[in-house]
């Protein structure tokens, strides 16, 4: 079987080191507002797909980090194939040792979180689905010295990690701009949330997001829309 993901204008390579092409990236791809971006900064690209995606859909140059050597290694085969190399730079390196003289207007991440369950034995699994390495307030911290006085950071959380996200964020002098609450159907409960903050005080926009109508691969329109640029099944 091909260990390749293809979307209508790039394909994602990938490796059993690194997570694969899955909802949560796609979502954060498609719902990061990133249209008039000029630099954005991907934490723990993974295999680059977040980093394609925002590319496709803006202008703006793309930075993209991680720690897992494997994983940089994908990305920037899968940057070099697509259409966008020249605008997005792949680099093996922590958010925390991350120095850059740029400031971001748009930072995005997929990031860990599932901290207390078994973890995998597999050291990249670890990184890519355990807080251990990137914690929350680490996240924002390091996030808020790279960021552009009006920028945004966008991240997808499941609903626990998601308040304790806001919770943080608050804390620390950012607002909630956006949140969009994800549910896999219309039977299910909550199971993600895609959030915005900024230093920036607004009124919060809630939404709400179905992805399947009940049947597997049955999709919403809402969905088919929100994806269409990017899957080949739409």
């Amino acid at each position: 079987m091909e260990n390749v993901f293809r979307f209508k204008k790039f394909s994602i390579q990938h490796h059993p080191e690194v997570m694969k092409v899955g909802t949560d990236g796609v979502l954060v791809g498609t719902l990061v507002n990133c249209e008039n971006s000029k630099n954005i900064l991907d934490i723990g690209t993974g295999t680059g797909l977040i980093a394609l995606m925002l590319a496709q859909r803006s202008d703006a140059n793309i930075y993209s980090i991680d720690i897992n050597p494997k994983a940089v290694e994908i990305a920037r085969k899968n940057v070099n194939n697509s259409p966008w190399k020249e605008r997005i730079k792949v680099e093996n390196i922590s958010l925390q040792a991350f120095n850059s003289q740029k400031k971001f207007d748009c930072i995005v991440s997929n990031p860990p979180f599932f901290s207390e369950d078994v973890k995998p034995t597999a050291s990249s699994r670890k990184q890519a689905r355990h807080n251990d390495d990137l914690k929350v307030e680490e996240l924002l911290h390091y996030s808020e010295k790279l960021l552009e006085e009006v920028g945004q950071i966008s991240v997808i959380y499941p609903i626990k990690q998601s308040q304790i996200f806001l919770d943080i964020a608050g804390k620390n002098g950012f607002y909630c701009k956006r949140i969009v609450e994800i549910y896999p159907n219309f039977n299910s409960d909550c199971v993600r949330r895609f959030i915005t903050v900024s230093k920036i005080s607004s009124e919060v926009i809630t939404e709400k997001l179905v992805i399947e109508n009940g049947k597997r691969h049955d999709y919403t329109e809402e969905y088919i829309n929100l994806t269409r640029d990017f899957y080949l099944a739409f």
